[in-house]
C-alpha cells in the first residue's frame, strides 16, 4: 500500500517532454489503466482516440507538443442528466488511471483541457458524434528531466477537509 500512496504523492503533471517516441506497449498499457477506471452501472461511457506522429498536427498544431497525445471522449447516452454527469466523471477517473499508469512507467504526462474540448472541428476532426464530448487530452512522453517533488503536510487536510467524525468512537 505505501509504494501505491508513493506512486500517488509522487505524479505530477509535466508538460516538457522529448521528442523520442514512446513505445506502443507502454501506450496500451496506460489506455487498460483508464479501462479500469469506475463507472457507474458498468456503462464504459468513454472513448479514447490514440494521436502520433502526423496525425497530432492536423488536428492542431498545439498536440505536436508531445509524441503521443490521447483525445478522452465520454459519449453521449439517452440516460439522463445523472447517468451523463456519472458517465463524465468515469472518463475523468480513467484520466486519473491512466496518469498514475504512465508515471508507473516512468513517463512523463500532463491533462490539458481549454478551448480545445470544446471546439466543435476538433471534435468533427476526431469523429465524434454530435453528442460526444470531450473531457480532456493526455500527453504522454518522456521527461526531460526530474519531476519537481511535492511536499505534501498535514496542512494540505486541514485547508481541505471538514471533518465531520466522532469525538468518541
Amino acid at each position: 500500500m505505501t509504494a501505491l500512496l508513493d506512486l500517488i504523492g509522487s505524479r505530477r503533471s509535466v508538460g516538457g517532454v522529448s521528442i523520442q517516441p514512446v513505445a506502443r506497449g507502454d501506450v496500451e498499457l496506460v489506455l487498460r489503466a483508464g479501462l479500469a477506471a469506475p463507472n457507474h452501472n458498468t456503462t464504459r461511457p468513454w472513448r479514447f482516440i490514440v494521436l502520433a506522429g502526423p496525425a497530432r498536427g492536423e488536428l492542431s498544431h498545439r498536440l505536436e507538443r508531445a509524441p503521443v497525445v490521447i483525445a478522452c471522449v465520454v459519449c453521449g447516452s439517452d440516460g439522463g442528466p445523472v447517468q451523463a454527469r456519472e458517465d463524465r466523471d468515469a472518463v475523468a477517473a480513467a484520466i486519473q488511471n491512466m496518469l498514475l499508469a504512465a508515471h508507473a512507467l516512468g513517463l512523463a504526462s500532463i491533462w490539458r483541457t481549454g478551448e480545445m474540448v470544446d471546439d466543435p472541428m476538433v471534435a468533427s476532426s476526431l469523429g465524434l458524434a454530435e453528442d460526444d464530448q470531450i473531457v480532456g487530452f493526455v500527453y504522454l512522453g518522456h521527461p526531460l528531466g526530474p519531476a519537481s517533488p511535492r511536499i505534501i503536510t498535514g496542512d494540505d487536510l486541514s485547508e481541505a477537509v471538514e471533518w465531520r467524525w466522532p469525538t468518541n468512537p
